[in-house]
């Protein structure tokens, strides 16, 4: 603001001569400590600045200058030669400008003119090469920054303008010169005769990529560069060349059809109409597609002798009959080829499904433990200090798996036991059976046993009428037929069975002086209660949380949640 008003104080007057300001280094830079803060920031900033600059041939580097400090005049001065040995002819020659720091930031790419073969490095001069860029920067002092819109001026003639990322590089690129005082370039061409040598032996050269690819075109360049049929370099094109050639060996004959492998034929141990006819090979084809019939199937026999005739009569009169259901005969021929439709639609369907059974991600395959690191062990020893049973558990994400990929795997039901209330305790009895005498203890000791699908677990035993056990009880699940399909798990009928029991210790000693050696006691399981859950409920809710109230055996009138 200082320097407009003095502007408007010393413009010049008309008739009055015209003043040309000059930019000069010879004056004396104003010391740091004279400065107000935000200069001495900016200073500071710039001695901070370092930058190098890579060079690249054809897209890859292949050398770079040291780190550098931008001085005062936004200059920096590398002095640097480097010499590259190339043996082809570059695509191009780059430099890219660096700020290192923490990351290296890329300011700058420059592309640079490829030598003429007289420029060497004796007649070299330097040029100097502008560049620029969008790069953005902004900075918390006095410096303007750069890739950011600020505005010039005031009122009327405020202009908004967004200084960029800009310089110049002095450099140059010359070829070296031998001790023979010759320019060390690498070849441009080959020599004439060379091409007809390579074109006599190349086939893509002589031909091109779309000569290759014609068969007569290519029959007519084996008769004309005779090749050599024991050089095991011809193997291949020779063999082409028979299948290709008639009778006569002169004449080329063009096949109708193209052969990927030029020997299956000679490895093919039976024909494609005893392949059909194969009742082994049909049942392993069925199976492998998951054929109801045949999906189930384990044993395969060796010989076709040993299959019986009626194996496939089943498959065949299902797809009779489904192929009679889709059309009836009142249907219109509209009708029954929209049917006929969406029958194999549907098996397209299906044989998508099947296919997607059997693809497997990396985890599915490869079971491997996460590489031990300092986070691990630290989580582990951690572990130790937890509680083994913490009032507040938390619930542990588990993998999700889908239907297809159960098959083969061990699949379990989670059931999670918590605690029961007001479990009546057993009352104080004293029995005399044939003299002696048996005395039952004033408390109660419950467990819950789990049965399902012929297997028995149970939660640990626990005293008194308010028990906590808070333990989980993984039961097997196997579907019918190993088919972990939706249709087949929703037709499962299978009961779960929670069951309350009391177990009983009876002291069987008969003289009471032993009791302090002996100890002689019988184990019981008294029922109390129970409850019934279908699996079908679970499958179809995922996860079921219950208060069950059970209704015990040897009270009516008693309700027990657990």
């Amino acid at each position: 603001m200082k320097l407009k008003q003095k502007y408007k104080q010393i413009r010049r007057k008309p008739g009055e001569p015209y003043i040309y300001p000059e930019l000069s280094n010879t004056a004396v830079v104003t010391p740091p400590s004279d400065c107000p803060k935000s200069e001495q920031a900016r200073r500071t900033g710039m001695q901070k600045c370092r930058c190098f600059i890579k060079v690249l041939i054809n897209d890859k580097e292949v050398s770079r200058t040291g780190v550098r400090t931008l001085s005062s005049d936004f200059t920096i001065r590398f002095g640097e030669i480097f010499n590259v040995q190339i043996v082809q002819w570059p695509l191009n020659i780059k430099l890219q400008v660096f700020e290192s720091g923490a990351f290296n930031n890329m300011i700058a790419e420059v592309f640079l003119p490829i030598p003429d073969t007289r420029m060497t490095s004796d007649v070299v001069e330097l040029e100097e090469i502008d560049f620029s860029s969008d790069h953005k920067r902004s900075y918390n002092h006095s410096a303007v920054g750069c890739g950011y819109t600020v505005e010039l001026g005031e009122g009327d003639s405020v202009k908004h303008v967004t200084p960029l990322t800009s310089g110049s590089i002095v450099s140059s690129v010359a070829w070296g010169v031998g001790d023979d005082n010759r320019p060390l370039i690498p070849p441009q061409s080959l020599n004439p005769q060379d091409i007809k040598m390579q074109h006599r032996y190349d086939a893509l050269s002589a031909l091109g990529a779309g000569g290759v690819i014609d068969i007569e075109k290519l029959s007519n360049w084996i008769n004309d560069a005779r090749l050599d049929p024991n050089d095991p370099v011809n193997a291949n094109i020779i063999h082409s060349v028979k299948m290709l050639r008639g009778g006569d060996g002169n004449q080329s004959h063009i096949p109708d059809f193209f052969r990927l492998e030029q020997l299956q034929e000679e490895f093919n141990f039976v024909t494609d109409d005893e392949l059909a006819l194969s009742k082994r090979f049909k049942m392993i084809e069925y199976r492998q597609k998951e054929i109801p019939e045949f999906r189930n199937i384990k044993f395969v026999p060796c010989q076709e002798k040993e299959i019986q005739d009626d194996i496939f009569k089943a498959y065949e009169l299902r797809k009779q009959k489904e192929q009679k259901g889709l059309v009836s005969a009142d249907m219109d021929p509209h009708r029954a080829a929209v049917a006929k439709f969406l029958g194999k639609v549907r098996e397209q369907v299906m044989a998508r499904f099947l296919a997607a059974q059997h693809q497997f991600s990396l985890e599915d395959v490869v079971n491997e433990e996460a590489v031990p690191n300092i986070g691990l062990l630290g989580g582990n020893i951690l572990k130790l200090a937890e509680p083994r049973r913490p009032l507040r558990p938390q619930r542990k994400e588990r993998k999700t798996v889908t239907a297809q990929n159960l098959a083969g795997l061990d699949v379990n039901i989670l059931i999670n036991i918590e605690r029961a209330f007001d479990i009546p305790v057993r009352s104080s009895a004293i029995s005399s059976e044939s003299g002696s005498s048996q005395t039952t203890q004033n408390i109660v000791r419950p467990f819950v046993e789990v049965l399902f699908q012929q297997n028995k677990k149970q939660t640990s035993t626990t005293e008194g009428p308010n028990p906590n056990w808070n333990e989980e009880i993984a039961m097997p699940f196997k579907a019918p037929n190993n088919d972990y399909s939706s249709t087949n798990l929703q037709s499962v009928n299978d009961l779960i069975y929670l069951n309350l029991f009391d177990e009983v210790l009876i002291d069987m000693l008969q003289d009471n002086r032993e009791s302090a050696s002996t100890v002689h006691r019988r184990v019981e399981r008294r029922w109390l209660g129970s409850i019934q859950i279908p699996f079908s409920t679970i499958y179809f809710q995922g996860k079921v949380t219950y208060n069950l109230l059970l209704l015990l055996c040897f009270d009516s009138r008693l309700l027990k949640q657990f």
